[in-house]
């Protein structure tokens, strides 16, 4: 396979993580809600909305190569806020900390991989 094909089954895997994530929140809502305003996130229910929207639209716009600099930032930004706001605290205060390290590991994993789109990428 090409350095092309094997952009585009990249592109396809990142893409596929966060259609696989927004449809999840989107099928257990009121758990994800819950969640967020356990961890005391400001206007969790547009928090939500953004958040599904964000993941559903990034990844259509990875699957179809366009916009891809904006698509990342976007994308970088909502795994950093994410990060920040849910494992991040948990790993702080002790809570479920094996499983807060764990998630903030793949999602240093997912920046690294959105970066790599942008190195590989011809725009």
């Amino acid at each position: 396979m090409n350095q092309h094909g094997l952009f585009l089954v990249g592109r396809c895997l990142i893409a596929a993580m966060f259609i696989v994530s927004a449809l999840g929140k989107a099928a257990n809502w009121r758990r994800t809600l819950d969640l967020m305003r356990l961890h005391h996130l400001p206007l969790p229910s547009a928090a939500l909305i953004v958040s599904v929207v964000a993941e559903f639209t990034g990844a259509i716009f990875l699957l179809i190569a366009r916009f891809l600099y904006p698509t990342v930032g976007v994308l970088f930004a909502f795994v950093v806020s994410a990060t920040v706001a849910i494992p991040l605290q948990d790993a702080v205060k002790g809570k479920d900390r094996g499983n807060a390290i764990s998630i903030i590991g793949s999602n240093l994993a997912i920046l690294g991989a959105l970066l790599l789109v942008l190195g590989l990428s011809d725009r």
